[in-house]
């Protein structure tokens, strides 16, 4: 009887020594969402409202904001949004003036959206070669939240139910009890339909996934909010690695089940030791059941050192007697090419195009060598008009002008060199015709006039008489 109590208390001590040791073994996660008054990131421009200044929070902000803590504050105006919430403290003031209301300059919140629970971003992240999935908290993590005395906002998952080890403060060293963490549903920081993180039961997470059941539309709703920030892939043969929502540039190494994970890291570790300025690691079990270790560079990816890395990691893991299944990785880098993908298709088209006018040319009865000389007619147009473009874009207006008797315009007399004199005659611009020239032609004989009709007899007389030959071949001339 003695000994059967003995057992019973022993087995109660490993119990709670288990259930004392169960945090220690996952990782803590830290929520980083920062809703506080006092943060400039918060608002545009990083102008933090001071006295008498109007603040206006968005319309659409569906998030808590948590006013400075044992302030006193005085402000112009305030425009509250439709469903958001703004906390003020137990032992802050608020009070509104409208007197200086037109002098006043405003503060304008930026934050319009949630603050989502399947966020990677409002998370510590454990390191970057994780999947996105396991940069939340899992079933082995602790979740510590804001201090008391801050505000916080989560918008809770809503396709599953998501397990953790326990839930703390950030001012409190020891985690929530369950049944009051149950009764958090009530809290305004908490958005949801319910209460969707749950405590798990594990007495031990030695070799378990990040949550368990199918997860596929968990993922599905995380990378519903990541995706959008997931860029072109910079890497030639980028990975699919279950659980991340973008292209994944990096190493793989897939192993049987049969090694635990702490032994893994171990060899990891000491094979990647000098690696740590350049290069992220992560081991976690898969969805199918066997051990992975991803492998991925810090900033832009170059793919030596992933390369590198992988082929000794693989080479420690086989020295300890570790099945290694097979290992890849994401090739060398690739550049950003989204400009010539874009105008390819409208280039190609043009040549298509081309090469089709080229061969239905001929049937229409047209030869090459006219296409060619017609292409060529195009070209030199063209750099024609750009020669002629590139130029001074000055205008010239050319004039000729005719020597009459009332010009404004006089050659200067030059002194006698021929046996003829010759006399200076004045220029008149031939788009300028005065009225008097006009009007001596008109009472000048006329020889010829087309809309009148001739007497033959006064042609003939008028061709008999020597001294009227010039005039009628000059107004020939001029007709």
């Amino acid at each position: 009887m003695k000994s059967r109590s003995q057992g019973s208390i022993i087995a109660l001590i490993l119990a709670t020594v288990c259930l004392e040791v169960l945090p220690s073994l996952g990782l803590e996660k830290y929520w980083m969402a920062d809703v506080d008054w006092s943060s400039p990131g918060n608002w545009l421009d990083g102008l933090l409202p001071e006295t008498d200044t109007r603040v206006i929070f968005p319309v659409e902000a569906r998030h808590a904001v948590g006013l400075p803590g044992n302030a006193d504050l005085r402000l112009a105006g305030i425009e509250l949004p439709r469903d958001g919430i703004v906390a003020l403290t137990e032992n802050g003031k608020l009070t509104v003036s409208e007197k200086t209301k037109l002098l006043s300059r405003e503060s304008h919140w930026l934050r319009e959206t949630p603050f989502f629970w399947l966020d990677p971003l409002n998370w510590n992240a454990s390191s970057e070669a994780a999947p996105h999935l396991e940069r939340l908290p899992c079933q082995g993590d602790i979740v510590v939240l804001p201090a008391n005395s801050r505000i916080f906002s989560i918008r809770l998952p809503t396709t599953r139910d998501v397990e953790v080890a326990g839930v703390r403060l950030a001012d409190d060293n020891e985690t929530i009890a369950e049944w009051e963490w149950s009764s958090m549903a009530e809290r305004s920081e908490f958005v949801g339909p319910r209460l969707s993180v749950k405590y798990n039961s594990l007495l031990e997470c030695e070799n378990c996934q990040c949550q368990e059941g199918d997860l596929s539309a968990y993922a599905e709703e995380i990378c519903s909010i990541q995706r959008a920030r997931c860029g072109p892939p910079t890497c030639e043969y980028p990975l699919k690695v279950e659980g991340h929502c973008c292209y994944y540039c990096g190493g793989r190494i897939r192993l049987s089940r049969k090694t635990l994970l702490t032994t893994i890291q171990r060899v990891v570790k000491k094979a990647l030791k000098g690696y740590e300025d350049t290069l992220f690691w992560h081991s976690r079990l898969t969805w199918d059941g066997n051990n992975e270790i991803l492998i991925t560079e810090k900033g832009a990816y170059e793919g030596t050192n992933v390369i590198i890395a992988t082929t000794h990691v693989e080479s420690s893991l086989k020295e300890e007697e570790v099945e290694v299944l097979y290992s890849e990785t994401s090739g060398g880098p690739l550049y950003d090419y989204r400009l010539a993908v874009a105008l390819g298709p409208f280039l190609g088209g043009l040549l298509v195009l081309l090469v089709l006018l080229l061969l239905l040319c001929p049937l229409f009865g047209y030869s090459c060598t006219q296409i060619l000389e017609a292409c060529q007619e195009v070209a030199a147009t063209i750099f024609m008009d750009k020669r002629v473009n590139d130029r001074n874009k000055k205008s010239f207006a050319f004039a000729r002008f005719e020597n009459v008797s009332e010009g404004a315009i006089q050659l200067a007399e030059e002194e006698e060199t021929h046996p003829q004199s010759i006399t200076a005659e004045r220029f008149e611009n031939p788009l300028y015709r005065s009225k008097e020239k006009l009007k001596s032609q008109n009472t000048q004989e006329k020889i010829i006039n087309p809309e009148e009709p001739i007497s033959l007899i006064e042609l003939q007389k008028a061709v008999a008489e020597p001294s009227k030959t010039d005039e009628i071949e000059m107004d020939i001339e001029n007709l």
